[in-house]
């Protein structure tokens, strides 16, 4: 046996723990929970509020959505999103729920993190700006220290969709009746408690660090066997491992991370991409 493939080996053994155990860590991030029905509008899926108080939220965001129905706003409650910034975990909710990401908005409270996000969707934010989700986050901020979570929320919600739903400033905007009819077209909403709250888990996530450790792989692969093959399967194996790094990088960009209030990401929008405000309470 060659010096280079007992190389190989060596570093195969190295790596494989690393490759075994990256999709188990990708997997530990809190997970998305369903989205809510088009009737509660939001979701607890840590049951951080009572029955009651649920029910008295989710009346009052009907209200809201009756009153300005040119936005759809959605929130969630939770009582942390790990080791995951409440920006990224806001903007991962929003790419599943469709809210806060290209279009609409969604707020998310973290109690346990003491954390709050205005994710504003990037065809929102020509009426509700960075500086106006974080002067709602100012707003609700009392009520937060005094963990009046229902309070706080429903009152959120309210000024983001007074904000975002005035109509001198939209055109061709998402309707809460528009993603009523996407609802029912997908078969309904998605499923939700007895008292009508999404409480669910969603497990959400691509383990990319795997992919990320099957890329150095591939190329320790070429570096090692490099003086054994052709040019051709040299510059093929070169060309497998720069492709999948190359695919991880661009689809890791939709994935999340950690992001500070008022930076623009294209959310699948017009204008300069989605953005939003947090805060801590």
């Amino acid at each position: 046996m060659s010096r280079s493939v007992r190389a190989l080996q060596v570093l195969l053994a190295a790596l494989l723990p690393l490759l075994v155990l990256a999709p188990a860590a990708a997997a530990e991030r809190v997970p998305v929970p369903p989205a809510p029905s088009s009737a509660t509008r939001f979701a607890d899926p840590d049951d951080v509020l009572t029955s009651g108080q649920r029910s008295r939220l989710a009346r009052s965001l009907r209200e809201t959505a009756r009153s300005e129905p040119r936005v759809v706003v959605r929130a969630l409650v939770v009582r942390t999103t790990g080791d995951e910034d409440v920006e990224a975990y806001a903007r991962r909710v929003g790419t599943s729920w469709r809210a806060g990401v290209g279009r609409g908005v969604l707020v998310v409270v973290a109690t346990q993190d003491r954390r709050i996000r205005v994710q504003v969707g990037s065809r929102e934010r020509a009426r509700l700006t960075d500086r106006e989700a974080a002067r709602i986050i100012g707003q609700v901020r009392p009520a937060l220290r005094d963990g009046r979570w229902e309070t706080a929320v429903a009152r959120a919600v309210e000024l983001a969709a007074a904000e975002a739903g005035s109509p001198a400033q939209r055109t061709g905007a998402d309707t809460e009746s528009d993603w009523v009819e996407h609802d029912e077209m997908l078969g309904g909403p998605w499923d939700v408690g007895d008292d009508g709250v999404a409480t669910g888990q969603d497990l959400y996530g691509v383990p990319f660090a795997f992919v990320g450790g099957l890329v150095v792989v591939l190329g320790l692969v070429a570096v090692v066997t490099g003086g054994r093959g052709s040019s051709r399967h040299r510059s093929s194996a070169a060309g497998v491992a720069l492709g999948m790094s190359h695919h991880h990088h661009h689809h890791g960009g939709h994935m999340g991370g950690g992001f500070d209030s008022g930076s623009g990401f294209g959310g699948g929008g017009g204008g300069g991409g989605d953005g939003g405000s947090s805060g801590s309470f």
